[in-house]
């Protein structure tokens, strides 16, 4: 069995969103590379499907390799997501993983663990937990068929799906109470899947129940495109809630019409459809009855765990920071965390935890909050000069004592920078390693941001990165208040809005990320800069990409961002690059 340090436990998640997590046996959580397949494809939320990641292995993993912990959703891995697949050609894919030395990666390698859905999420976040004790909710679009757990599998045995859902049943959500290591499901909610929230000649939402198939429902109708739930939620404040009233969740977005539904395709055709009000509303309408059901369950589960300090959210429906800040603002429960990745990229990270902490037993302990990181990126990731100055040959480059202040010294001056540090996080929001940066202050940033550089609807809003111990100085929120993954909006305080106007949403409310000392050092650095010049300890932070495209993972990726984008510049470790249409910005 795996013990020493130079073994690893390996993860994998083959759906959307799909991954490989290595896991040293033994070594700090914090050195785990969660490797993202659409960071290497440059496609969003791309699929495992027959290449499994292979790919995407660092270099001697295979002869570290413990045991794998698999969730491929379905009984035959090679069709998850309809795809079908002929003995033959599984036959030719066996055989090259095997010739590669990757059989590992195989869905039907031996020694691979079967792993729920549900279960993944939870273990993700139980392993990185700052409670020794807490309830973890996870809840998402859907989680695994009924049929597709082993038999006699101990959450069915305690929670049997009822008889009227009988084999379409799937996971809505589960409730864990988190003691230590140890995973204790004691809630399931089950759902009928394959009739769901279909449009009047649209695609259809297979989750019947779930508040996350209803979510992305909407995302379909405003839209016209899957994952669309972040749109949604930041358009939901310029809507009236009360204007459209939702009874059946099934049957919203038929009496909404067919003939209101976005048909078009893109930001230009959507901006100019004139619909713009009636979405907002569909976007508020749905946003409500979501926060509801939320503080209704949470309630709920005070009421059946009221020893229950603590709560933990994940699944793709805790991305939701407004509804997670009115849970926190509640006081149902006295903290309340979200982990830096809840959705399906925390999967394979959730795999590869259960094989150390559950099967292997490795002495776990609380993750502090000054050790809470979300950066998980590949090792070879993090930038080096050397292999900087190579990519950026013939680019105007300078190197750099102390990035953070050159970098804190051009935000202050109103000039946008590439922000590029250490290894890149593995969630999807940027938290100050891949990071477009801006002064919140710098009159007309974001519509410049939304227009030129991020290419992005101009109602969306921006994130901002605040120290921690200044955060209850600017925005609503207790002394002490933790929110390191942007997983909060709050309310900017009345005397700030101007001075915070850039990230200050139609509501009042930004999404922060607050900055322990202990905390991505650089970064930390970085916001006292700016405090010192600006006098506020904040920072305009967004993913260092352009819309459609996952967050930049690698210098190469870094450069092509720079041949497209008019910001200024890009700190690279500790490389200064201008932007060749920018050369003032040195």
């Amino acid at each position: 069995m795996p013990r020493s340090i130079s073994e690893s436990y390996v993860g994998t998640h083959f759906s959307h969103d799909a991954a490989v997590c290595v896991m040293p046996a033994g070594a700090a959580v914090s050195e785990t590379e969660l490797l993202l397949k659409e960071r290497f494809t440059r496609v969003k939320h791309d699929h495992g499907h027959l290449d499994l990641l292979a790919f995407a292995m660092p270099a001697g993993v295979r002869a570290r390799a413990g045991l794998i912990a698999g969730n491929p959703g379905f009984w035959d891995p090679y069709e998850d997501h309809g795809l079908s697949v002929g003995p033959a050609l599984k036959s030719v894919y066996e055989n090259f993983i095997k010739l590669a030395g990757l059989e590992f990666l195989s869905p039907f390698y031996p020694r691979t663990r079967r792993l729920t859905h549900h279960y993944c999420h939870a273990r993700a976040a139980a392993a990185l937990s700052p409670f020794e004790r807490a309830l973890i909710l996870v809840n998402d679009g859907r989680g695994d068929f009924r049929r597709g757990f082993p038999s006699g599998h101990e959450e069915i045995l305690k929670f049997p799906a009822p008889p009227d859902l009988s084999g379409e049943a799937c996971e809505f959500y589960t409730v864990y109470k988190q003691s230590g290591s140890r995973l204790e499901c004691a809630m399931k909610e089950w759902q009928r899947s394959g009739d769901g929230y279909t449009l009047i000649d649209g695609p259809e939402i297979r989750d019947r129940r779930s508040m996350g198939a209803f979510y992305c429902g909407s995302g379909l109708y405003i839209f016209n495109d899957l994952f669309q739930e972040g749109k949604v939620m930041g358009l939901a404040a310029y809507g009236r809630p009360e204007a459209l009233k939702i009874g059946k969740k099934e049957n919203f977005f038929r009496e909404l019409g067919e003939e209101n539904r976005f048909r078009g395709r893109g930001k230009r055709e959507w901006e100019s459809s004139g619909r713009f009000e009636h979405y907002a509303d569909v976007a508020a309408a749905v946003q409500g009855h979501f926060e509801e059901w939320l503080l209704g369950t949470a309630a709920d589960l005070k009421r059946r765990f009221p020893e229950a300090e603590n709560l933990i959210l994940t699944g793709g429906c805790a991305l939701n920071c407004a509804a997670n800040m009115k849970l926190a603002e509640s006081g149902l429960f006295s903290s309340v965390y979200v982990p830096p990745f809840p959705g399906d990229e925390s999967i394979a990270f959730g795999a590869a935890a259960a094989l150390r902490y559950a099967e292997f037993g490795e002495p776990w302990r609380p993750l502090s909050w000054e050790s809470q990181t979300g950066s998980f990126g590949s090792a070879k990731s993090a930038p080096k000069e050397k292999t900087c100055l190579e990519v950026f040959k013939g680019w105007k480059t300078r190197r750099l004592d102390d990035p953070a202040a050159v970098a804190a010294a051009a935000l202050a001056e109103g000039k946008i920078i590439a922000w590029f540090q250490g290894r890149s996080e593995s969630g999807p929001r940027a938290l100050g390693s891949r990071s477009i940066l801006a002064d919140p202050s710098r009159p007309g940033m974001r519509d410049y941001l939304n227009a030129c550089v991020k290419g992005r609807e101009g109602f969306r809003p921006y994130g901002c990165s605040v120290l921690w111990e200044d955060a209850a100085e600017y925005f609503e929120v207790p002394n002490g208040f933790e929110s390191p993954f942007m997983s909060f909006a709050p309310k900017v305080r009345e005397a700030y809005r101007g001075r915070l106007k850039e990230v200050v949403h139609a509501d009042g409310t930004s999404r922060i990320q607050t900055v322990r000392p202990g905390q991505n050092p650089p970064f930390r650095r970085l916001l006292e800069g700016m405090k010192r010049r600006t006098g506020a300890g904040c920072a305009l932070n967004t993913s260092l990409n352009v819309m459609g495209e996952p967050i930049v993972e690698t210098l190469a990726d870094l450069r092509r961002f720079l041949e497209k984008t008019p910001v200024d510049a890009a700190v690279a470790g500790n490389v200064l690059v201008v932007n060749r249409a920018r050369r003032d910005a040195a």
